[in-house]
């Protein structure tokens, strides 16, 4: 009897997937949409008899799949396992089952659609308990989970978790899918296996989906990669292949091709594709197998080689083409001629090389096209396959001994002609026209007849089946439909919180100064304030020995907890809380940023503290950025970097937070000579400043998208005369306003003023801020959650697969 490693139980209020390998029971309310997970689930303990509960066994849960309003869980039934890797199963998907989760407010017949998608799921889509299908084998684990070590091109099943991982279910229970092929060899003292990989980035069928969209994706975009094991010795080699990578398309009963969008916009599309692929793999050869007599792929390859001429300075180091016109080369069954064309980018692929647990790595891909990336490209890459298998060989002195071995090069040819014949029926619903090539080395008689029953199936498939197909795999992936599970308990409990909670001014204190190597000093200067803050945060720039004065500044903070110093050499961000709320601070972490200039690392650097208050976000950016009035757009560019390169380049700091603030030496200037700018002072006619100052300018057009400053009403921050409040004029620098506070968020402006303070070239700033938090009082939220459980109450359960009832089983 077969083993099933879950058990899905269905009943009115619950749907429980229990997985004993993990002990662990992931629970979905019906009456809530709650979803979590639990070491323990008693039917019993939630007022269910035996009799009231179905169950079924599966593989694992696919996800949540909606069709127009309805939501279903998708579960694996049916799977086939197609051989080991390293001792870990890959299987087939064969079977799901559609269960719905919620019913609709006006039922309709889903049959079709719910048959269409059990049809596309139930072959060529692999997946794995314990080996990353997603990744190359050369993938060095973190010893992460599969999902949270995927690569989401390849990762069909990734929208299809979104509401778990929303509800920060443990990604264990996340096991990703691919769709292409696989397939293993176990020989005496070798392993072949062959994996491929379709990217779900642009995904269709064949007329619904040709060339690039504008993020650079490009249509039937596969990695497939070729594993050979030989004893200990590990080896992988990926190639790559993808439609033409420019705005294309064919339409019409007789699929006429046409160009969709204008040149300029093609170059732009495939510089982002371009830019992609070198990212991920270092080094591409783009191979062009498109026949030169017949006149629409002629045209792709002219317009296809116009753009690349157009972008190939910017490419040349990383980038490389070749044309083979694979019909004229390979007329009459001459397949051999192949060679010729691996003789052509030999030095591609020795350079590229291949990986091995020996140590060293593919420095490159070989990006191969025909039309449909299917017959001539498939071909192709079983060729450049084999010659790279045979250096592989060599590599452990075995070459001699397999080309002998008739069952190893029969599994070689057998493994790329199913790949080619999947991929094919995946994009077009048949398969490979030209398999035959692969498996015996020319078509023949049989191959002929097959390769013309074969275009004829694809152009009935084109014209009846691919739509269907089409909604089915936008479905899958879940780019169309918006519908999702989302936590009833958590809307409800929003829509009524002034029930547990009150609303709380709280003033927000920040005070940036640049000291140009002084040591802090005037710190009850800095430190008075008319109004109690409730945070006050400092930001000292080029301070000397900041440690040594560091507990002067405590002492005089008096009422206020110390929450974080962070100091750098001559940079420090230090911020005070009240006594009273310190403990409600949660959520807290920093960290620090070196930022480049012309592309190396400087000494100037930015110092970032996020922290949470109640139900509010806080994010405070100190930075001291490059000066020099012409290096406005580097300024730019550094606060770019700081919100993209901060806290592991996670984003953190592109988030939406109730309060964020940015200040510090942002060093910019205003464009004008010093003799200008000190006669509008004199006039104190700032508006005429700020026409050419440059932050003022850089927010003004949305350059620094997000942030708004308070209006400036004081003069120039810098460069005075130490001790004065004179402007340096031997400087040859003008005034400018270098020392500027930058805010986002909920926050409402009260103060913005300079403090005479005259111990440095710089003025200090000081802004404040009030923001509203949401305090939040958790027992009558608590309470409140209670009784909104108890009014929400499930809908009856919809249509269910063949299931068991329980009531023999006990579940605990």
């Amino acid at each position: 009897m077969e083993e099933y490693p879950m058990r899905l139980y269905v009943s009115v209020k619950y749907f429980v997937i229990h997985w004993p390998k993990q002990d662990s029971y992931l629970v979905l309310e019906r009456n809530t949409h709650r979803i979590y997970s639990t070491n323990t689930f008693n039917f019993s303990g939630k007022g269910l008899s035996p009799d009231e509960i179905l169950y079924i066994d599966i593989y694992f849960f696919l996800g949540v799949i909606p069709i127009e309003t309805v939501l279903y869980i998708a579960v694996v039934t049916k799977a086939e396992s197609k051989g080991q890797i390293l001792g870990k199963t890959i299987y087939e998907i064969s079977e799901i089952e559609l269960i719905e989760f919620n019913r609709s407010e006006d039922p309709k017949n889903l049959e079709n659609s719910k048959t269409s998608i059990k049809k596309l799921l139930s072959t060529g889509f692999y997946f794995s308990f314990d080996y990353s299908l997603t990744l190359s084998i050369g993938y060095e684990s973190q010893g992460e989970t599969l999902h949270n070590e995927s690569d989401k091109r390849f990762y069909w099943n990734f929208e299809l978790y979104k509401e778990f991982i929303s509800q920060d279910i443990d990604t264990l229970w996340f096991i990703p899918i691919i769709q292409g092929f696989f397939s293993v060899f176990h020989g005496e003292n070798v392993v072949l296996a062959l994996v491929s990989r379709r990217s779900c980035e642009r995904a269709g069928t064949r007329y619904n989906c040709r060339g690039i969209d504008e993020s650079g994706n490009v249509a039937n975009f596969v990695e497939t990669e070729q594993i050979l094991i030989v004893t200990d010795n590990i080896f992988s080699y990926t190639q790559i292949r993808g439609s033409v990578p420019l705005y294309w398309g064919q339409s019409g009963i007789t699929a006429q091709l046409s160009f969709t969008k204008s040149r300029e916009m093609s170059i732009t599309a495939f510089c982002s594709h371009a830019d992609k692929l070198i990212e991920k793999y270092k080094h591409i050869t783009m191979i062009n197998l498109l026949s030169s007599s017949k006149a629409f792929e002629n045209n792709l390859t002219n317009e296809w080689q116009a753009i690349l001429k157009k972008v190939f300075s910017k490419y040349s180091q990383h980038l490389s083409y070749t044309y083979f016109d694979f019909h004229s080369n390979c007329k009459g069954q001459k397949f051999h001629k192949i060679n010729l064309l691996i003789e052509r980018i030999s030095n591609f692929l020795q350079y590229y090389c291949y990986y091995s647990s020996n140590g060293s790595k593919q420095q490159g891909v070989i990006r191969t096209n025909c039309l449909d990336c299917l017959d001539r490209t498939n071909v192709v890459q079983s060729s450049i396959s084999w010659d790279v298998l045979m250096n592989m060989l060599r590599n452990v002195n075995m070459d001699y001994v397999i080309k002998q071995d008739t069952s190893f090069v029969r599994a070689f040819k057998l493994q790329w002609a199913d790949n080619g014949d999947y991929l094919s029926y995946q994009y077009t619903g048949t398969g490979s026209t030209i398999s035959a090539v692969t498996r015996e080395g020319s078509l023949g008689i049989k191959g002929l007849i097959m390769h013309g029953i074969t275009s004829i199936n694809r152009f009935y498939n084109a014209t009846v089946h691919d739509d269907v197909k089409q909604i089915s795999i936008d479905a899958v992936l879940r780019k169309k439909n918006k519908t999702q599970i989302v936590n009833k308990i958590e809307e409800e409990l929003n829509k009524c919180s002034l029930e547990y909670s009150q609303f709380i001014d709280i003033r927000i204190r920040v005070v940036t100064w640049d000291l140009c190597g002084n040591k802090l000093g005037f710190i009850n200067d800095i430190t008075a304030s008319e109004d109690f803050c409730n945070i006050v945060i400092f930001a000292f720039q080029q301070v000397a020995e900041f440690v040594l004065y560091e507990d002067l500044l405590v002492s005089a903070m008096t009422g206020y907890a110390l929450l974080k110093t962070v100091c750098i050499e001559d940079t420090a961000l230090v911020v005070f809380v009240e006594d009273r709320l310190i403990e409600d601070v949660t959520m807290f972490d920093h960290d620090t940023v070196y930022l480049p200039y012309k592309g190396k690392i400087t000494n100037k650097r930015a110092l970032a503290i996020l922290f949470e208050l109640y139900d509010s976000s806080f994010a405070f950016v100190a930075c001291h950025l490059i000066s020099g009035t012409d290096n406005n757009s580097a300024r730019k560019e550094q606060i770019r970097y700081i919100h993209s390169e901060s806290f592991g380049s996670c984003d953190k700091l592109m988030e939406d937070f109730d309060c964020k603030i940015l200040f510090g030496n942002l060093n910019f200037r205003v464009n004008l000579c010093t003799f200008q700018i000190l006669s509008h002072l004199h006039d104190e006619n700032y508006e005429e400043l700020f026409k050419t100052e440059q932050l003022t300018h850089n927010l003004k057009y949305g350059y620094l998208p997000g942030y708004k400053e308070p209006e400036i009403t004081f003069p120039p921050t810098y460069p005075y005369i130490v001790g004065t409040d004179e402007y340096d004029r031997l400087k040859s620098r003008g005034p400018s306003w270098c020392d500027r506070v930058l805010y986002s968020g909920k926050l409402i402006p009260q103060i913005y003023k300079d403090l005479k303070v005259t111990a440095s070239s710089h003025r200090p700033v000081e802004a404040q801020f009030v923001l509203q938090v949401k305090k939040i009082n958790q027992e009558l939220k608590k309470e409140t959650e209670n009784r909104l459980y108890e009014e929400l109450s499930p809908r009856p359960l919809g249509s269910l697969p063949k299931m068991t009832c329980a009531k023999d089983l006990t579940c605990s």
